[in-house]
């Protein structure tokens, strides 16, 4: 899904589940993206899908780690961004009841809602290159 927000869904995607997913993470993202803490917590979920998803994901999941921790530096600091990213990380292996196989209860709870984050902050910043 993250891919599919900067390259488009693949050719053989299945279109309404697409557009279902599109929706969803507008709809979420437009709930809680307003809060500071949003980017702390869609930086835990990166830099903890990392160790969930497949190595070949994890360069991409890792960058997008990063560039939420520095967005929610730039919005309440380092070290609550730090307390953040712990307290939402013992929240992720308390979803997903310490067991990787399980970090698809993560997945459902913080994947539309970060992937609509970044992708809104991605679009913020381009509208101000082109300014």
């Amino acid at each position: 899904a993250l891919a599919w927000i900067r390259t488009g869904p693949p050719a053989d995607a299945d279109g309404p589940c697409v557009w279902l997913l599109a929706l969803r993470a507008a709809e979420v993202c437009a709930q809680t993206s307003e809060t500071p803490a949003a980017f702390a917590e869609c930086a835990a979920y990166y830099f903890n899908a990392t160790n969930a998803k497949p190595v070949q994901d994890y360069e991409t999941y890792y960058a997008a780690g990063e560039g939420a921790y520095n967005a929610s530096i730039k919005a309440v600091g380092k070290a609550q961004t730090q307390k953040l990213v712990e307290d939402t990380s013992r929240e992720i292996r308390a979803l997903m009841q310490n067991d990787w196989r399980k970090f698809t209860a993560v997945d459902e709870k913080y994947e539309a809602l970060c992937a609509g984050l970044l992708s809104a902050q991605e679009s913020d910043q381009r509208r101000g290159d082109e300014e």
